[in-house]
């Protein structure tokens, strides 16, 4: 197959978290991102903050700037009656602000990148 060099690439991949609910449990939910492919300089750049800091804050804030450039969209993201959410700014910041759920989301972009590699 031949490559294509598309000017704006998108595709979704899937995002698996455990938040923690009632008794001490984490219940694993499951969404996907509609996630925009960066310049490989970008990546390097997110990924070097995630692995060379030591400091928690720093690493949620690297996690929290590469969530909102790379997703553009997402499929099961849902209100409490069982609702689609509608992808929007605003909603993808309410969403960023679950503990922990940036560095699912931007973990699972860099994933989405490394992980045929990984398998071959």
């Amino acid at each position: 197959m031949a490559l294509i060099l598309k000017k704006e690439d998108v595709y979704l991949w899937p995002v698996n978290f455990s938040m923690p609910v009632d008794d001490g449990r984490h219940e694993k939910v499951n969404f996907k991102c509609k996630f925009k492919r960066i310049k490989q300089t970008e990546v390097e750049k997110y990924q070097q903050k995630f692995t060379t800091t030591n400091n928690l804050k720093a690493m949620f804030e690297a996690a929290r700037e590469c969530a909102k450039k790379v997703v553009v969209g997402w499929q099961d993201v849902m209100d409490e009656e069982g609702n689609q959410i509608e992808y929007n700014e605003d909603n993808l910041n309410e969403l960023l602000e679950i503990p922990a759920l940036s560095i699912a989301v931007s973990t699972s972009y860099v994933n989405s990148l490394t992980e045929a590699k990984r398998k071959n």
